[in-house]
């Protein structure tokens, strides 16, 4: 991998041989030659990925035709998708392109090849573009979830996305879902003037259709499923990807489950004398959980960071917080909350 340093010498040295990009352009010059391979060095083969996936074909089935520095005009290299918050911004690039059978197909990216974007993958379909088979997929899916014909469904837009979680960010209040960014898509689809959103993984195996009302408001996210406990504690994510979900009871039984996200997570027990939980849930209060708001999620979930998703009995009511580690943003009590209930757990499984 270049020093960044060397690549911006490299990248200047082309500028000058070949001429100036414009501010606020797009593509702008076009190395073709092997230095223009090295300036592109961490997006290149983000690229290739990209396409090929969106294609469907081996890696090496992609010829480079040429790469062109560029200048996108927002943070989605000006193809974010209708629900997509887009940072307005001057993004630093390159528009990649390959051939494929003697068809030319462009990639856009930005410097370090953390985004890479099909130029045919978002944006208004057109008739006898080459769909990815996730959005074909997602059709399928639409169609037999209204009980429509397939022609009934009228293809708007399709775009690259990364959820925050293996459920593309559309989990139910009991399911398990790994805190690992999940590539994917965005496919707004219409049927009778109604919009509706599918969203899939990378490659459509797994298809799932958002609030049928797109663009309302979603209303109150539902927490876990408390199952009778008091006080609910799940962490996921990190550099393991382990999952722990915890839940305590009133009677001072203490539910363990922890490993590999799966269905089937072997559950420990422990008891503790049921004031135990009364005092964590009294601590808790006293940190101030009870007065967090509902998430505590930033748009850049990456990387290796824990997510955290507890669900405490109040009074009157369950308050519920989803929040990830690290978050400049987020309240101490937060830190302190997670503190108070892994003591707890830790006390009642060493003994």
């Amino acid at each position: 991998m270049l020093h960044k340093t060397n690549r911006l010498f490299i990248l200047v040295l082309l500028l000058a041989v070949v001429g100036c990009t414009p501010a606020g352009s797009e593509p702008g010059i076009t190395p073709t030659d092997e230095a223009a391979e090295q300036v592109a060095a961490e997006a290149l083969p983000v690229a290739e990925q990209a396409l090929a996936d969106y294609l469907g074909i081996e890696l090496e089935s992609l010829e480079l035709e040429k790469i062109e520095d560029a200048e996108w005009s927002d943070g989605c290299l000006g193809m974010g998708g209708p629900a997509e918050s887009c940072l307005a911004a001057i993004t630093p690039g390159y528009a990649i392109t390959f051939t494929v059978d003697g068809e030319s197909y462009t990639v856009r990216t930005d410097l370090d090849g953390n985004q890479a974007r099909v130029e045919a993958a978002a944006g208004e379909a057109t008739e006898g573009d080459a769909l990815p088979p996730a959005v074909e997929a997602a059709r399928d899916a639409l169609a037999s979830e209204l009980g429509v014909d397939l022609t009934a469904i009228e293809l708007v837009s399709f775009d690259q996305q990364e959820w925050s979680d293996s459920c593309l960010g559309l989990g139910g209040p009991a399911e398990i879902c790994a805190a690992v960014i999940t590539p994917g898509w965005q496919v707004m689809l219409m049927v009778d003037g109604q919009p509706y959103e599918v969203r899939t993984d990378f490659e459509g195996e797994q298809v799932r259709i958002a609030d049928e009302t797109v663009g309302e408001p979603a209303g109150e996210i539902p927490g876990p499923d408390l199952e009778g406990a008091a006080v609910f504690f799940q962490r996921s994510g990190g550099l393991t990807g382990e999952l722990l979900t915890v839940r305590f009871y009133p009677d001072g039984t203490i539910e363990r489950a922890m490993g590999e996200p799966g269905p089937d997570l072997p559950v420990e027990t422990a008891v503790v004398d049921p004031a135990v939980v009364e005092t964590l849930i009294t601590e808790l209060r006293e940190a101030g959980y009870f007065d967090l708001e509902r998430t505590y999620l930033p748009e850049d979930t990456c990387c290796d960071r824990y997510l955290y998703l507890i669900s405490v009995q109040g009074d009157e009511d369950v308050q519920t917080v989803e929040a990830l580690e690290a978050v400049e943003a987020a309240p101490a009590t937060i830190g302190q909350s997670v503190s108070l209930i892994e003591a707890a757990i830790n006390e009642a499984f060493s003994k």
